[in-house]
């Protein structure tokens, strides 16, 4: 693949190679970071990684803003994306405006995903639950991950989603009350 056109110098061959990584099936690499550099003119690769979505979280930095793509496998063996656009609360003001102009050529490299989450404070990310329901549903599935992706997700009718026990009650709870949105 060539690199998208764009504002974002994105020349370097080792994010294509990391992107590939995360998209090969045959290697362990489940996910990868790139970050903007001082200037927010150029992008590279931070971190790649083969410990699932918790992994990635775990790299996350306030002070940047960094893309994110994580390769979660479904039960049946298939591979699902993640694109995250993370811009932390502390990045620089530089970078943090730069975000919306790149948007078009970041999402052209993060292609494919299934699903793209902007992402502002680990809270954004750490409801794992929101990633495991959307997933499976924005792609017409009712099951849950199998690799490091998903301990509360079970399959249960086709179209629902359920929660193990322990969520089970919370998240009736929050229906009740009208305080659950994913």
């Amino acid at each position: 693949r060539k690199p998208p056109k764009g504002a974002l110098d994105m020349s370097d061959p080792a994010l294509e190679e990391a992107f590939q990584k995360v998209s090969d099936d045959a290697d362990d690499t489940d996910w990868a970071w790139f970050g903007l550099s001082g200037d927010g003119s150029k992008l590279s690769v931070m971190e790649i990684g083969d410990d699932g979505l918790e992994g990635a979280v775990d790299e996350l930095d306030d002070c940047r803003v960094m893309f994110g793509y994580v390769r979660c496998i479904m039960p049946d063996g298939r591979p699902k994306f993640v694109a995250i656009t993370w811009v932390g609360i502390s990045a620089a003001e530089q970078q943090k405006g730069k975000v919306s102009s790149y948007k078009g050529q970041m999402e052209a490299f993060l292609d494919p995903n299934h699903l793209h989450i902007m992402a502002r404070e680990e809270d954004d990310i750490d409801e794992v639950r929101r990633i495991y329901t959307a997933v499976p549903f924005r792609c017409g599935q009712a099951c849950r991950f199998v690799n490091s992706c998903a301990p509360l997700l079970v399959p249960l009718n086709i179209g629902v989603c359920r929660y193990q026990p322990m969520q089970e009650a919370i998240m009736a709870k929050l229906t009740k009350s009208g305080g659950a949105s994913y």
